[in-house]
């Protein structure tokens, strides 16, 4: 290739040629030699021949955007039917142009954000994509010197370039791995990318098409966004909307089109425990697949052959029953099997097997599997017992809602139900994932999600949603006895109780003896300002059948504040409640998990010739979704402080927010009150 490029600048082509053919010989797959081939061809006038080579060198590499550009130019992509709807030059100058007013949050503005795509009958797409960017602020910049393009099906480039403040264009500096890469940006920087993705069909829901897309995007301003849908005219879709988009639908033929629209879409700025993003933007889902039932049709197929059965199966089911009283020890028995005993990890041997579930056997002869994997062997295992159990699946709360409007595999988390029937007289959930979790609790992140019930032998199905456990199914206890043995001298012992939640993160930390040690430190400090950890124990084998307790012995001399004719003694408290309500006001709603009880007792007992100068008083502080009690008593020489909050809500909307910082506001100014005691005056 070399000795061809110097006998091209010597003026031998024809020689050049043919070191070049030979070249390629050589190394079929080397995309070099046609790229020369091409630009010997376009210096000797032979346009066709140049414009073959090319697509020959791009072919072998795919990425290289200056031959994909060029390739564009001599020969522009034809787009058919939806070429109509695709922004034109004009449109993106006009983009470029148009006078904008930046919002403060926003870290850069997409000028224009147009998508149209049209649906094969095999559910793969023909989708172009259109960006027309500003970078506001330095963070926006840096986002906007990196843009990604589909690395799954074939992706086309037809411009990608940037416009620095000044109006000097620069081309894309690099493409390699689905991700372009412009040079020179600067804040005003405008970047302009478009391109043709020939998406293929999903690996889930045979020939359905199912997505999302979405007119806001956090901490970006979105002045143009549209989403043009073509579809077969009397092809099914359902759809689901968030937000102010306008919808305008046509027939236009045999093909139905649906242009979705916004205006002026401002970022989303994240707040401290807020919803999942996808919760909160505005959006439209889209899915084909036309009802529920056709989703569960799929769903049982990928069943069908999980359920089988093995002597070593039916044996492990009898010797973990053998002795039961009831039906409900013996799915306690069951439960606990598959959950501590078989080991939580996933195994995606291909995409299909993220839903699919291994057989029984296999998960029982391998000692692991994922939440799908523990699901249908707890169904089956306990079916062998005579206990009937259903396979259901959710999104995790963390994850975000379920679209019931929106038939499609939507869901990232399998678990199980078990109805009500002989010696279950309530209905209630269990994930055989929650390793750790006490036995009755369900997993945080399962509570409050819809799910889909499905029942794999019959077929039959319901959406259900997921109760929340009692709030005293996930408490924490703190009792502490603060010996104050002079007035530079203090212990706290007692024990800190855990369940739900809060119990299987301790329980998993305490596996490991460095770790717990490290965490107990930690917990100790944020107690209060000065304390130390001298002692900590808890029990050598985990029984997730009764609350986590660990017995505490810390040192709190550092705690004593001297005043000018008293001494300070601040009391610790579990939680720092001010941290809900650090916000003064909300655009997203307040996420605050499972409803929980949290309390904390201190028994304070003063050195000899002392007395308490000041105890925090007694208060009741109350909201809809929270009480909170402080209570002050004394016994002998001790006084004790007791303080519990319970909380039945999970979550504070917005116009609701306010109410609640003031109340949490108020309790946390409760707590700060410290006990003060000062040495007993003698008598002459």
């Amino acid at each position: 290739v070399n000795a061809a490029d110097l006998s091209r600048r010597e003026g031998r082509p024809a020689e050049a040629e043919s070191l070049l053919a030979a070249a390629a010989r050589l190394n079929p797959v080397w995309p070099r030699p046609h790229e020369r081939l091409g630009d010997l061809y376009w210096e000797q006038g032979r346009k066709a021949d140049a414009l073959v080579e090319w697509k020959l060198a791009h072919e072998r590499d795919p990425n290289n955007s200056v031959l994909a550009q060029r390739i564009e130019f001599q020969e522009p992509t034809r787009l058919g039917f939806i070429e109509r709807y695709v922004p034109g030059a004009d449109a993106i100058d006009a983009a470029l142009t148009r006078k904008i007013k930046p919002h403060p949050g926003a870290q850069a503005v997409e000028r224009l954000d147009d998508e149209v795509t049209e649906v094969n009958a095999d559910g793969g797409a023909r989708r172009v994509v259109t960006l027309v960017a500003e970078a506001l602020t330095e963070q926006g910049r840096d986002a906007l010197i990196t843009q990604r393009v589909p690395t799954v099906g074939t992706v086309k480039i037809l411009q990608a370039y940037s416009l620095s403040k000044s109006g000097e264009r620069q081309e894309a500096s690099s493409i390699r791995g689905g991700t372009l890469r412009f040079r020179n940006l600067e804040v005003g920087s405008r970047l302009v990318l478009q391109y043709v993705h020939y998406a293929p069909a999903g690996h889930f829901l045979e020939n359905h098409f199912v997505t999302t897309w979405y007119f806001a995007l956090p901490s970006w301003q979105n002045e143009q966004p549209r989403w043009v849908l073509v579809l077969g005219k009397d092809r099914p879709l359902r759809t689901d909307v968030a937000g102010p988009v306008k919808l305008d639908e046509t027939v236009v033929g045999d093909r139905r089109v649906r242009i979705w629209s916004s205006e002026a879409a401002p970022p989303m700025t994240p707040e401290v425990a807020s919803p999942p993003v996808a919760d909160l933007l505005w959006r439209v889902s889209v899915s084909t697949v036309p009802d529920w039932d056709e989703y569960v049709r799929w769903e049982r197929a990928l069943l069908a052959d999980a359920f089988q059965n093995s002597p070593r199966l039916e044996e492990l089911a009898a010797k973990l029953t053998a002795g039961a009283a009831s039906p409900r020890e013996k799915l306690d028995r069951l439960f606990g099997y598959v959950t501590k005993e078989i080991r939580y990890q996933q195994d995606y041997e291909n995409t299909v097997a993220g839903v699919r579930p291994h057989a029984c056997p296999v998960v029982i002869e391998r000692g692991y599997g994922d939440c799908k994997d523990k699901a249908v062997l707890l169904i089956h295992l306990a079916k062998l017992a005579g206990i009937k159990l259903k396979f259901a699946i959710l999104r995790t709360v963390t994850a975000g809602k379920v679209l019931r409007d929106v038939p499609n595999q939507q869901f990232n988390h399998a678990i199980v139900y078990a109805p009500a029937q002989p010696g279950i007289a309530q209905p209630f959930f269990l994930d055989p994932t929650a390793d750790g979790l006490d036995m009755g609790n369900l997993q945080p992140v399962d509570q409050g999600a819809l799910s889909l019930v499905l029942d794999p032998e019959s077929g039959a199905w319901e959406m259900m949603p997921i109760p929340y456990d009692a709030p005293e199914l996930s408490e924490t206890r703190l009792v502490l006895r603060a010996d104050i043995k002079s007035t530079t001298e203090a212990r706290l012992e007692g024990t800190l109780t855990a369940r739900g939640g809060m119990a299987m993160g301790l329980r998993h930390t305490l596996r490991n003896k460095t770790a717990a040690e490290k965490a107990m430190q930690a917990f100790a400090s944020r107690l209060l300002p000065g304390v130390t950890l001298g002692h900590s124990e808890w029990p050598p084998e985990e029984d997730t059948a009764k609350p986590l307790a660990i017995k505490l012995e810390m040192d709190a001399s550092r705690a004593i504040q001297a005043e000018e004719d008293h001494f300070r003694f601040p009391l610790p408290h579990l939680v720092d409640f001010a941290a809900a309500a650090a916000l003064e006001h909300r655009e997203t709603p307040l996420r605050l998990g499972v409803p929980e009880v949290w309390s904390d007792t201190v028994a304070v007992t003063l050195p000899e010739g002392f007395a308490f100068l000041h105890t925090p008083g007694d208060f009741t502080i109350t909201h809809p979704c929270f009480s909170a009690q402080g209570r002050s008593t004394t016994a002998g020489a001790a006084r004790t402080f007791s303080f519990t909050f319970r909380r039945t809500c999970s979550e504070i909307a917005v116009e609701d927010y306010g109410a609640f910082r003031d109340r949490v506001r108020d309790t946390a100014a409760k707590l700060r009150d410290a006990i003060s005691f000062v040495r007993r005056k003698t008598g002459r």
